[in-house]
């Protein structure tokens, strides 16, 4: 049987107004009350919440991952524990993130990384502000991007020890205009039947994550959402397009917690049992220009 793991929620630190618009108004996402008061909340489906900003410097602070079954769970972190790293079961912060069972490490380069078994029901619907619907259920909330120097040793802790599985991988340039660039290898891992819960870069000196990813269920849910960052609502990144592996269309803009943001429409579903992984060369079918906007911040420390 394949184990499933796949993206419970993240947490950030950033100006909570800027999440509140950004979130809400331009994504869709429902924003529901903080515990402590002081940050903010969101949620995109049935479950409690997804995502959880708290007030400070932009920064990247933890992303969950949830094992399906609590024999996963226990599998998952024996085998991270069989790795020399720090790890124990954290009733409290079971507790404070709304899961049965939870546990924290740091993971390659400094990325806070917490796995957790049964991420918690709310008991009203989910009401997006503007009427968006995202897909996740048992492909979870979406997917992350990292940027790492060492890729073969990263994409190994992901696939041997938390158990992803390797979907495609490709080459590609930074920038179409510099001949000296070289080409960048990126590996594609999964978690569920969703193309990719990871996606990974190598570049050298680099280190932390880059980006999220939601996905929804209209094209026109996305064109929406982009005529609204195309109109200056937040950074651009990238503009629309479409990737060549996904292929999902999706444009990318600048979080108010300096870590960029995908929003699209799309994602290939993956057999496991008949997918053969492959190779590309490009990234992308048509779009996807550079916007103009950066990414400021990777990773932040924990916060609690």
């Amino acid at each position: 049987m394949v184990e499933r793991i796949k993206l419970a929620y993240v947490g950030a630190t950033g100006d909570i107004d800027a999440w509140r618009k950004f979130g809400a108004e331009i994504h869709g996402l429902q924003i529901v009350p903080y515990d402590t008061g002081k940050g903010i909340k969101f949620r995109m489906d049935e479950k409690f919440w997804r995502i959880a900003v708290e007030p400070g410097a932009p920064g990247f602070s933890y992303l969950g991952l949830e094992l399906e079954t609590p024999e996963s769970f226990e599998a998952t972190v024996e085998r991270v524990r069989a790795e020399g790293i720090e790890i124990a079961e954290d009733a409290a912060l079971a507790r404070q993130r709304h899961v049965k069972r939870a546990v924290r490490f740091t993971g390659p380069h400094g990325v806070v990384i917490e796995l957790c078994y049964q991420l918690m029901d709310a008991t009203e619907d989910f009401v997006s502000p503007t009427g968006a619907r995202f897909l996740t259920g048992e492909h979870g909330m979406g997917h992350f991007a990292m940027r790492v120097p060492d890729l073969e040793k990263s994409k190994d802790f992901f696939v041997r020890v938390l158990g992803m599985r390797h979907t495609d991988s490709l080459y590609w340039r930074e920038t179409d205009t510099r001949d000296d660039e070289p080409d960048r290898l990126g590996h594609f891992l999964r978690g569920s039947g969703r193309h990719h819960l990871l996606a990974m870069l190598g570049v050298p000196g680099a280190g932390g994550i880059h980006h999220i990813s939601l996905e929804v269920d209209r094209l026109v849910t996305v064109g929406r959402a982009w005529d609204k960052v195309e109109a200056g609502a937040a950074p651009v990144l990238m503009t629309i397009g479409q990737h060549a592996n996904d292929p999902c269309v999706s444009y990318y803009c600048v979080s108010p917690s300096g870590f960029a943001f995908e929003y699209g429409w799309e994602n290939a579903i993956v057999d496991d049992e008949s997918w053969t992984p492959t190779t590309w060369l490009g990234r992308d079918l048509w779009g996807h220009k550079d916007g103009g906007g950066t990414v400021e911040s990777l990773y932040a420390a924990p916060k609690d």
